[in-house]
């Protein structure tokens, strides 16, 4: 009788606990992840005015819209008996290449982009040299602060170097703001735009230049910093790289790189993806008015 009672007295034991464990392992586990909601929470509040990240959440939705936009641009040309536009212009057989050099540049991102805005702007008759580009930039330092990097001004105002003066962001809304800037005080009456659409929306507007992958690398890592308040996350994608897309074909696409000799073509899927994954800038020749296009 008093060994069945101490069993019990010992099942009774293990049953609270192993209750006790139970609700502390559950109080735990919601508390974790309550705790990582909250830090999705937080995260989504401080990349609320991000470029880059914002950039991203659209390229889904605007690839879908382009892709409807394109099947109904087709039906209608099949129930008017008229040529589909799009198939006209990009999938004809046809060639069409501008006539631009390929005059080389440094093996650094900034002095690449810089070519590429050289050629580009000396294309549309716009007398410029790159020290005359470059003063218009200004370029944000990182610093370190409550163990973060932070900077001053956003990627969105200013061109970020990381703190051994490596570019680390000069995204296209900013170059097409301080550009266009530099037209006005010239008096010059062209206009410089950004845009976020597809690439085949370019024709017949070449020649542009585009934000890619080194190598056109399509998945690439983010790099990470604040605003120097806290209450802004910044982002940039890795191994940023440009080009001036100067033509096109049925497949391809033919693009200068001044860190290669002669012009280069490449599939017009690889160019799009890495296009894709680096925010879908363009910076382009706007011949309507300066502006922001989505």
């Amino acid at each position: 009788m008093k060994k069945s009672y101490y069993v019990l007295i010992v099942l009774s034991l293990i049953t609270v606990i192993g209750g006790g464990i139970s609700i502390y392992w559950v109080t735990q586990e919601n508390e974790r992840k309550n705790k990582l909601l909250e830090e999705q929470r937080l995260n989504e509040k401080l990349v609320e005015n991000d470029f880059y990240t914002q950039q991203r959440k659209k390229i889904d939705e605007l690839v879908k819209s382009e892709a409807e936009a394109e099947r109904e641009e087709a039906e209608r040309s099949r129930q008017n008996g008229t040529p589909d536009a799009y198939q006209v212009n990009f999938h004809s057989d046809k060639k069409e290449i501008l006539p631009i050099e390929n005059i080389g540049a440094e093996d650094n991102s900034l002095d690449v982009l810089l070519t590429n805005l050289l050629t580009f702007f000396n294309y549309y008759d716009v007398s410029v040299t790159k020290e005359d580009l470059l003063e218009r930039i200004h370029f944000e330092k990182l610093y370190e602060k409550d163990g973060k990097l932070v900077s001053d001004l956003s990627p969105t105002n200013a061109c970020i170097l990381n703190k051994d003066n490596e570019l680390i962001s000069c995204f296209a809304p900013y170059l097409a703001t301080i550009y266009q800037q530099m037209l006005q005080d010239k008096q010059i009456e062209k206009y410089v735009a950004f845009t976020s659409m597809n690439l085949h929306y370019s024709i017949p507007d070449f020649p542009i230049i585009i934000w890619i992958g080194t190598d056109y690398l399509d998945n690439p890592e983010v790099f990470e910093w604040y605003s120097s308040d806290g209450k802004e996350k910044y982002t940039a994608p890795k191994n940023t790289h440009t080009v001036l897309v100067m033509g096109y074909d049925k497949e391809n696409f033919y693009i200068i790189d001044p860190l290669k000799e002669g012009n280069t073509k490449v599939e017009r899927s690889i160019l799009e993806a890495s296009y894709n994954a680096y925010g879908r800038q363009k910076f382009f020749m706007n011949f309507g008015r300066a502006g922001l296009f989505k």
